[in-house]
């Protein structure tokens, strides 16, 4: 049977996709919530409260190549299934840990641990399976739909974690574990792909060793002149956004003196212009060369954005500032994952998206680290103009890569 394809207007098959993508993001955010309270809760040495939030991403470094090697062997609806179950059982026995009293920081960190091992597979399940159940043309389109809803559970659920982790920390995990259950039985409603060629292709790579066949995603990106700049770029991007995340708080509360609700206001504000910048650029970012363009302005627009904050004085530049980002961080999202997934088109496709979210995952803390070290020898402000330099390189660099990748194909 061939790979299955039901196109944008087939809305049953993406309706569930897109309901338990979104029930997915919005157990994460919940999770992440609860257990950034819970985690202030046990204990109060910031090193420990710092290796639990560390939990959050470590295990997409570690696990990461483990898990596209499975997925590219074996059924993605089944694991989404799998998962979704083996997380509602991990929330009942944290649920359990805590009624009895029994939750201590090293118990918070290995559930914390486990859950986002199995978030690795589930997310990584969900990239590869979209781009078989959505024809080429309107992948894009289809993406901005789940990433914008996904993005909305985001926003819901970050603070639903914390209130209930505040008011009454019981209830999040009997919360969570239902949403789990819920996963499971809309998981099936999912059309599964017949056996991909990655199951049939694979077998003939047996004899190349298990190293070589964990890291071929990576092999892969370093190889193809499309997936480079994609990769290279989202890297540079997410650790701009973690320069920004070291120095907006001393920056907004302390030069500006706005207070925490206006800066949650802020970023709540810039987590809106996200899920526009979604939506937008699922209606600009066709195939080809207006794919690449939307993408190229997505780079550009974030430059001013990291002008704007740097000479902030006031509350409403900072809010100017941050939803300029957002926007043209969420324009960016949707056409570069839509053309990752059909650029990673083959046996290796889960491998390749895996190598290409440990870089996005590990670009955050990185660009942390060099923001808050940069501006404590400098200053904040010119942490944020070397910031939109490098913005500008960055937009440079893709449009010429992206344009010999074209022209090689055109001569090819």
């Amino acid at each position: 049977m061939d790979t299955l394809k039901v196109g944008v207007s087939s809305r049953s098959p993406i309706g569930w996709f897109t309901a338990v993508a979104t029930a997915d993001r919005l157990s994460d955010a919940v999770r992440g919530g609860v257990f950034a309270v819970l985690a202030a809760k046990v204990t109060s040495e910031p090193l420990v409260v710092g290796l639990i939030s560390a939990a959050g991403f470590l295990p997409w470094l570690v696990v990461g190549p483990i898990a596209g090697l499975f997925l590219d062997r074996h059924s993605r609806v089944k694991t989404l299934r799998a998962v979704a179950l083996v997380r509602a059982l991990v929330a009942l026995i944290a649920g359990a840990c805590f009624a009895l009293g029994m939750l201590t920081a090293a118990s918070l960190g290995v559930i914390a641990v486990a859950i986002t091992v199995l978030l690795v597979f589930s997310n990584t399940a969900q990239n590869s399976l979209l781009p078989d159940l959505v024809e080429e043309e309107g992948l894009t389109q289809v993406n901005a739909r789940v990433s914008s809803f996904q993005s909305v559970a985001q926003i819901v659920g970050n603070p639903l974690g914390t209130s209930a982790a505040s008011i009454t920390s019981w209830f999040a995990f009997p919360f969570l574990a239902v949403v789990g259950l819920l996963q499971a039985w809309m998981t099936p409603r999912i059309p599964e792909p017949s056996p991909p060629e990655n199951i049939a292709n694979e077998s003939s790579v047996e004899h190349s060793g298990i190293w070589r066949q964990l890291t071929a995603g990576v092999s892969s990106v370093l190889r193809s002149p499309k997936i480079r700049p994609l990769v290279g770029s989202v890297f540079v991007l997410n650790i701009l956004s973690g320069v920004v995340m070291a120095v907006m708080p001393i920056l907004a509360l302390r030069s500006i003196g706005m207070n925490a609700v206006t800066l949650g206001l802020a970023y709540s504000v810039q987590a809106i212009a996200m899920v526009v910048g979604n939506l937008v650029s699922g209606r600009l970012a066709k195939p080809g060369r207006a794919e690449y363009l939307t993408m190229t302005f997505a780079i550009v627009g974030q430059a001013p954005g990291f002008v704007i904050l740097a000479y902030s004085t006031v509350a409403s530049n900072v809010i100017v500032g941050l939803a300029l980002i957002g926007f043209c961080a969420g324009m960016w999202n949707v056409p570069s994952s839509s053309a990752l997934m059909i650029a990673s088109k083959g046996p290796s496709r889960s491998r390749i998206l895996v190598a290409y979210k440990m870089l996005a995952v590990a670009g955050p803390p990185f660009g942390a680290v060099i923001g808050g070290a940069v501006a404590s020898a400098s200053s904040i402000q010119l942490t944020l103009l070397g910031a939109s330099i490098i913005a500008m390189s960055t937009a440079v660099l893709f449009v010429i890569s992206s344009q010999a990748h074209r022209r090689f194909s055109s001569d090819k």
